[in-house]
C-alpha cells in the first residue's frame, strides 16, 4: 500500500501543532505580579514580577521596579528617584514560600555624600497563590555599598527591612 506524498506531507507539517513535548507545566497560573513596596533599598517603589521557572516546589522570577527613596541633607528634605532590580527564588508548595535573592538598586543622586547604587540580598517570606490574587512579602534586606564618605571608598553593610503589598495575575 502507497502513502500519497500530499497526506505524508500534510501528517508532517502539522505534527508540530499537536506536540507538547516542550511546553512546561507550571501549577503558577499567576506568573506576573504588580506590587508596592516600603522599605529596602529604595524607599517607596512600584513593582513588576514575572515567574520565570517552576521545578517542583523551586520558583524563580525577576523583579523590576522604579520608585522614590526619601532623605534628609543638612536639614532640607530629599527625594532620590531609584530602580531596583532583583532575581529571586522561592521554595514552597502552596502560598506561603521562603523568598531568597539578590539585586542591584540604582540610585539616581549627585549628591557626594549618598551612595548610587546598592547591592543587595533578601531573605523573607512570599505569600502568593497559583492562581492569582493578594501577593504579600515580608523581608530582611541586606544593603551593601560603597560609603562615599570613607577616604578609602570602604564598603558598608547596612541592614533593612521591607514590606510588599500587590496583586498576582
Amino acid at each position: 500500500m502507497r502513502i500519497p506524498a500530499s497526506a505524508l506531507l500534510c501528517t508532517l507539517l502539522l505534527i508540530p501543532f499537536f506536540t507538547k513535548a516542550q511546553e512546561p507545566r507550571m501549577r503558577y497560573r499567576a506568573n506576573k505580579a504588580v506590587f508596592l513596596e516600603v522599605g529596602g533599598s529604595g524607599g517607596i517603589t512600584a513593582n513588576f514580577d514575572y515567574l520565570t521557572m517552576e521545578t517542583g516546589n523551586i520558583k524563580t522570577s525577576v523583579r523590576l521596579g522604579a520608585g522614590a527613596y526619601p532623605y534628609k541633607i543638612n536639614g532640607v528634605g530629599k527625594i532620590m528617584p531609584v530602580v531596583p532590580f532583583e532575581l529571586l527564588g522561592f521554595i514552597g508548595e502552596k502560598a506561603g514560600n521562603l523568598e531568597l535573592g539578590v539585586g542591584y538598586t540604582h540610585r539616581f543622586t549627585n549628591e557626594p555624600t549618598q551612595p548610587d547604587y546598592h547591592l543587595t540580598g533578601r531573605f523573607g517570606f512570599r505569600y502568593q497563590r497559583p492562581r492569582g490574587g493578594l501577593l504579600f512579602r515580608l523581608g530582611y534586606i541586606p544593603l551593601l555599598y560603597k560609603d562615599p564618605e570613607s577616604v578609602r571608598r570602604s564598603y558598608v553593610l547596612s541592614p533593612a527591612f521591607a514590606l510588599s503589598l500587590g496583586a498576582s495575575f
